[in-house]
């Protein structure tokens, strides 16, 4: 499932006309990390520690964001993550060149993901 939102995500891009982001299996791994927890938790809130985390995955990474959801499909996660002005911007935005997605399933089939960006 992670394939759909890394294809998503440069589908986005493309077509206005941004480079697009590449995969760091340091980033994915924390941010399949972060799932667990949000959905060990049940609620969805950001990772206050963002930064040092994508600086072990991502040396020296100047920039960093992270966009959280939780919803019962790809499809309908990635429709809330452009539909809000705050991680679509992050999905868009130029000066990330860098993603790590992680994907957990919880109950009921609640599908958890973090996406952690780095420039």
């Amino acid at each position: 499932m992670e394939a759909a939102f890394y294809f998503a995500e440069n589908f986005e891009r493309g077509t206005r006309g941004l480079a697009p982001l590449g995969r760091i299996d340091g980033l994915q791994s924390e941010a399949r990390s972060w799932s667990s927890q949000l959905a060990a938790r049940n609620t969805l809130f950001h990772d206050r520690s963002l930064m040092s985390d994508i600086r072990v995955a991502l040396p020296g990474a100047p920039t960093a964001g992270e966009a959280v959801g939780m919803g019962y499909s790809a499809e309908q996660i990635h429709a809330a993550f452009m539909a809000s002005p705050a991680h679509r911007a992050l999905i868009l935005s130029p000066s990330y060149h860098w993603v790590g997605i992680g994907i957990v399933y919880g109950a009921g089939g609640t599908i958890w993901v973090t996406e952690r960006f780095a420039g």
